[in-house]
């Protein structure tokens, strides 16, 4: 019996340590997810962030330059004729629609990016709840296991015992053996063998 105790705690023990061991494994899976989709985040802010600074630094020289150009519009003014003012105006309005066309189009894309960026970071916080609900699921199974075998094992311990006070309520002894796991599943046995072990008693 001080063998089967000593089976149990120490299969309890193994259990708490696994038990503690995937606790420990899961925090570290999700500190990973974690600083994965932080760096991947602040990359991405960063590509944004330069393809923005690119763009406005080109419509600002676009911007001077058509006030460049409208400064030597004035100029020449005063010694153009009508018919060249007006296509110098041409010129100045179609630039104001490149400039305008280019805005709407960084617009666009800024808009686009981030709904790209929105997208994939819900995907990726969709996977990391998932693979989190499976690593509980998994665990709470674990536990659910252990648990299992912990009160199958208390059964047989109780049915050993039941066993063996029955066996001296018949004038059997109990032989100073060691207890498997096999005697511990197995059921007490018949009044045929204890008949056996009785006689051999009084024999001697």
């Amino acid at each position: 019996m001080k063998k089967l105790t000593e089976d149990l705690i120490a299969a309890n023990k193994a259990r708490l340590k696994a038990v503690g061991t995937l606790v420990r494994e899961t925090r570290a899976t999700l500190a990973g997810f974690g600083a994965d989709r932080s760096k991947m985040a602040t990359d991405q802010a960063k590509d944004l962030a330069g393809f923005v600074g690119a763009l406005s630094k080109s419509v600002e020289e676009i911007r001077r330059g058509a006030q460049d150009k409208l400064g030597e519009f004035d100029t020449a003014n005063r010694q153009m004729s009508r018919d060249q003012s007006r296509h110098l105006a041409d010129y100045v309005q179609g630039l104001v629609r490149d400039v305008t066309f280019l805005l709407r189009r960084f617009d666009k894309e800024r808009a686009h990016m981030s709904r790209e960026l929105g997208e994939r970071l819900d995907g990726e916080i969709a996977d990391i709840k998932t693979a989190v609900e499976q690593i509980l699921k998994d665990a709470a199974g674990f536990v659910n296991e252990q648990h299992a075998g912990m009160v199958q094992a208390r059964q047989a311990w109780q049915d050993m015992c039941a066993a063996i006070s029955e066996a001296r309520k018949v004038g059997f002894t109990a032989p100073a053996v060691e207890v498997g796991p096999a005697a511990r599943l197995s059921k007490p046995a018949g009044p045929k063998r204890h008949g056996r072990k009785v006689a051999a008693k009084k024999s001697s």
